[in-house]
């Protein structure tokens, strides 16, 4: 049997052809194209495997865990259960990261809540940043970060520093008033809203979903955060829930912030909070 014909024996347990063409892939050690040429027989081995997947796929895991990993802009991400799977519209938000940074060198960064380090290692492999620093309060998704780092290191351009905690916490006192730039996906669902979310969804940690009560507890703890730590002129960007960007807006101005801006993602949803820290 060619791998292309085992994926689509699958393709129905997999949710559509195309999944199942990346799992047998993958298993295979081969690439999609080579799959979906027939160039590939089917070992006795990855029909087994194959199998099993399709199961655990049926009882809700996310393909990017099945897979173990997953991509994200030029990098090759680690993805499991240590931390929540790196999505197409983050990728957005470090776009806007970049933007806010300019064209100066040598700027330094912070990424709270890293996970699988995207945000930070997509930073650091920017060439823009002599420093990120990468935190996050759990020590398993700090321990697939660093993987990550390691993973990616040949694009890693300057230095990056992980470290564990609860957001700023986590961060030297020798970074105040140093960072030009702090971004975070961090949680921003209300408490009440998890067990509504897609299956898929529920296995990764509810720990990087909960955003409390209102969801935006973890926003406001960055928001009132941030100024002990970025530079004059240093930004925030953060990814957000559509329904919570007049909110946030307001609660910056009584910060002090200023230029604050909310974007869209690639489906046009208000989902990125912007603002500068003047001093």
């Amino acid at each position: 049997m060619k791998l292309i014909d085992l994926a689509r024996r699958h393709a129905k347990n997999f949710g559509g052809i195309t999944p199942a063409i990346w799992v047998v892939a993958e298993l295979a050690e081969t690439n999609y194209e080579r799959v979906v040429a027939g160039m590939h027989d089917a070992s006795r081995d990855v029909v087994a495997r194959t199998a099993v997947l399709a199961k655990r796929y049926q009882r809700g895991e996310p393909l990017q865990y099945l897979l173990g990993h997953w991509s994200f802009r030029e990098l090759d991400l680690v993805t499991d259960v240590r931390a929540l799977i790196p999505r197409p519209e983050t990728e957005t938000l470090v776009d806007i990261a970049l933007e806010l940074v300019g064209t100066r060198g040598g700027a330094v960064a912070a990424d709270l809540g890293t996970g699988t380090g995207a945000i930070g290692i997509s930073l650091a492999a920017s060439g823009k940043f002599s420093l990120v620093y990468m935190t996050d309060a759990s020590a398993e998704a700090l321990s697939l970060a660093a993987e990550n780092v390691q993973r990616n290191i040949r694009v890693v351009k300057g230095a990056v520093f992980l470290s564990r905690g609860s957001w700023f916490s986590a961060l030297p006192d020798s970074a105040k008033g140093r960072v030009d730039l702090v971004a975070s996906n961090p949680p921003y669902i209300p408490s009440a809203a998890i067990s509504s979310l897609d299956e898929r969804v529920l296995f990764e940690p509810r720990s990087a979903l909960d955003g409390g009560p209102s969801g935006m507890n973890c926003l406001f703890q960055i928001l009132s955060g941030a100024p002990d730590y970025l530079r004059r002129g240093g930004s925030v960007v953060l990814e957000m829930g559509e329904e919570q960007a007049e909110v946030l807006a307001e609660v910056a101005s009584s910060f002090g912030y200023e230029k604050i801006s909310v974007r869209p993602d690639p489906a046009g949803s208000p989902r990125f909070f912007t603002a500068r820290w003047t001093g």
